[in-house]
């Protein structure tokens, strides 16, 4: 029994060196690069496309801005904002009623998103100050921001490029390392995303040839049968599963999900690049 306990708190204890050097280095990453910054327009400059238009580098008052940031690291806090801004209006007295789906933390989160401005009450009811389709914008500003906090990495999201085939319209778009990293986001349940749609991002990353691709889809959900089937049926080839909830179908090009934690399974795909 104390040889299990000993092996158990070695573990342990290897563990948390391992996480403290994974701090440390990316950390040295994050100043590397922001000393060698190159701008993304430079960079896109090379290639004869221009930005013109892109989301605003802040998405909330800048007081509130670094809360909200670390808020939406949980995937938990992330599904309330989709279902809050999806659903639109409700009475703050049915709140109890979500408790099953959102938890015991309802009311502090409403709370948050009250005092970020994200939804207000009005005559009883919490309403939405945004339509379900800013929790695309959302998704957007928080891994654009992430790049940026975790890698040093300059980006913008909700990029619109002119020119280019196939739709100008990118989630985000940065630069890492002199390379072009495009990156197409989805919150959606993966048996909303249609075969259609899996079609239009491949011809978008063939009409921009970013260096790295990640198609990022914020879910918990089994991505393998109404995506990675469906890719592999598109493709005509195989993605290889790198991981639990990460998939590569290319070159510096993979397939991500929240499976186990959305940010440290990007992280692994970043540190992954050839």
């Amino acid at each position: 029994m104390e040889e299990n306990g000993q092996n158990t708190s070695d573990i342990k204890l290897i563990l948390e060196r391992l996480n403290l050097l994974e701090k440390r280095v990316s950390g040295l990453e994050k100043f590397i690069r922001e000393k060698l910054k190159v701008s993304l327009d430079s960079q896109l400059a090379l290639r004869g496309l221009v930005i013109t238009e892109s989301g605003d580098p802040v998405l909330v008052s800048p007081d509130i801005d670094k809360k909200l940031y670390e808020k939406l690291k949980s995937y938990y806090f992330r599904r309330i904002v989709v279902d809050i801004l999806m659903l639109g209006r409700f009475r703050r007295e049915e709140a109890p009623l979500y408790l099953k789906r959102w938890g015991k933390e309802v009311e502090t989160h409403l709370k948050f998103l009250e005092e970020v401005g994200m939804v207000a009450e009005s005559n009883g009811d919490i309403v939405s100050r945004f339509s379900f389709n800013y929790s695309g914008l959302i998704l957007e500003w928080f891994l654009s921001r992430f790049l940026a906090e975790e890698f040093g990495i300059e980006s913008k999201y909700a990029v619109r490029l002119k020119n280019l085939k196939y739709g100008g319209d990118i989630d985000v778009l940065g630069v890492y390392d002199y390379r072009i990293l495009m990156i197409e986001c989805k919150e959606s349940p993966p048996n909303n995303i249609p075969v259609s749609e899996l079609r239009l991002i491949l011809r978008r990353i063939d009409s921009l040839k970013p260096d790295i691709f990640l198609f990022v889809i914020d879910t918990t959900l089994s991505i393998k049968r109404n995506i990675v089937d469906n890719m592999n049926w598109i493709l005509k080839s195989e993605i290889k599963e790198l991981k639990n909830g990460v998939y590569a179908f290319g070159k510096n090009r993979f397939l991500i999900s929240a499976k186990r934690d959305l940010l440290k399974n990007i992280s692994f795909a970043i540190r992954s690049i050839d």
